[in-house]
């Protein structure tokens, strides 16, 4: 009897949101914002157009947990955000790069229900998940509203 073996090459810690595809985890820079204004990462340290940020790269707000996507680049130090992921300064994050996710797997770490859209664009709640389980299915969107679940991981 043959079983299935799932080998992954890279994985990234999930935030959960309606904003925005799971990143695959390649970061094109780090930081903390500087200073707060409705939906916009300000960073005085960083040049976004230098790190060729560009609309649809995403950001994870790592000290709150959220995320959200780029709607453009404003200047040199400011993106303008399609959500108010930064209510108080300073706040880490991590900018991902748009466009790598051709579908991830998922490894559900605590039960609970999950929402999530594949790359075909289907809307699914998982309900009752258990914990210590893979989601076989090509994922592209973990949405917050409807998912419990945590400890997620995407795979590679």
């Amino acid at each position: 009897m043959s079983t299935q073996k799932l080998q992954v090459g890279r994985a990234l810690q999930v935030i959960p949101s309606d904003n925005c595809d799971v990143p695959f985890p390649a970061a094109t820079t780090t930081g903390s914002n500087t200073s707060v204004v409705a939906n916009r990462l300000v960073d005085s340290t960083k040049d976004f157009i230098a790190l060729n940020v560009s609309p649809g790269d995403i950001v994870y707000n790592t000290s709150s947990s959220l995320a959200a996507t780029v709607v453009r680049v404003v200047s040199a130090t400011t993106i303008e955000l399609n959500a108010n992921i930064f209510a108080t300064s300073p706040l880490s994050y991590t900018l991902y790069a748009e466009g790598n996710n051709d579908g991830c797997v998922l490894f559900v770490g605590t039960a609970g229900n999950l929402t999530i859209e594949t790359v075909g664009g289907d809307t699914v709640t998982f309900v009752g998940i258990s914990g210590g389980q893979f989601i076989p299915v090509h994922i592209k969107k973990v949405l917050s509203g409807g998912t419990i679940a945590g400890g997620l991981i995407a795979m590679w």
